[in-house]
């Protein structure tokens, strides 16, 4: 290809989720989950938190600053997918201890084809030999948490599909969120989970009903203050604006609403 027929290069869209540039606000929300983060350890123990908001309003960005903060105070860490809260293999993933497997006790001889995950009790076929099933005892998602000693923090986005769980998982991850809501693990472990309007109807289900004050949160806009410093960073430090950004922010302001959405749409 010629230089005059290589591709432009193309730069990526503005995110609208995930970590926030330019992050202002939330200072009520922040300052209780710090406090929350120094009672748990002192504790030794734990509990969840709810962030309910409508599409937009900065849920993620939250969580990724919550994180960012319990990393400062010495806490793992780890994002973790609805499936990790009934399946061991993917929660160790997700944890970081993809190494961890379990032992299969199989009949000696022959050649090993394992068929099943961790987490189920998987058929062992044995070549030369004769057929048997794995019967280790298996950990339990629940049993992989209790296991350690250090202060974990799950992150757990797009709850509110904790409503479509299938029967067979309920009462595990059941179990799983009680342990953690009650402070049942042995170790300090806070799970911060946010979704959409259906979010506490789905914990609800699970039998996770009441919340410690200020670990449930319903998400409203940014505050006007807040609004103007994020919008004032984006022109400043992003757009290198000279002078006076105060029309530029009055009017964004008047399409914005607070919405942290609507604001990395104008950036």
């Amino acid at each position: 290809m010629s230089k005059s027929q290589k591709k432009p290069i193309v730069k990526p869209a503005t995110r609208e989720r995930g970590e926030a540039r330019y992050f202002h606000g939330r200072v009520k929300i922040l300052d209780d989950f710090k406090e929350l983060l120094g009672r748990a350890k002192k504790g030794n123990s734990g509990t969840s938190i709810l962030i309910q908001a409508a599409p937009g309003a900065g849920k993620t960005a939250l969580l990724h600053e919550c994180a960012r903060i319990a990393r400062a105070q010495r806490w793992q860490t780890a994002r973790i997918k609805l499936r990790d809260l009934w399946h061991t293999n993917t929660l160790l993933q997700s944890l970081g201890r993809e190494k961890e497997t379990r032992h299969k006790e199989v009949t000696r001889g022959g050649n090993l084809d394992i068929s099943g995950g961790i987490g189920d009790v998987g058929n062992v076929a044995i070549s030369g030999g004769r057929s048997s099933t794995s019967t280790s005892a298996e950990r339990t998602t629940l049993e992989v948490l209790k296991d350690k000693k250090r202060s974990l923090l799950l992150v757990l986005d797009e709850a509110q599909k904790l409503a479509l769980t299938q029967p067979e998982h309920t009462e595990m991850i059941s179990d799983f969120l009680d342990a953690i809501h009650n402070g049942y693990i042995g170790r300090p472990v806070i799970l911060i989970a946010a979704g959409l309007g259906a979010t506490a109807a789905a914990f609800d289900s699970l039998g996770i009903s009441r919340f410690d004050p200020g670990c449930h949160i319903n998400l409203g806009p940014l505050k006007p203050k807040a609004e103007r410093k994020v919008i004032k960073d984006w022109l400043k430090l992003e757009g290198r604006a000279k002078g006076d950004p105060a029309p530029w922010i009055d009017a964004i302001v008047s399409e914005t609403h607070g919405w942290p959405q609507h604001i990395m749409a104008y950036a």
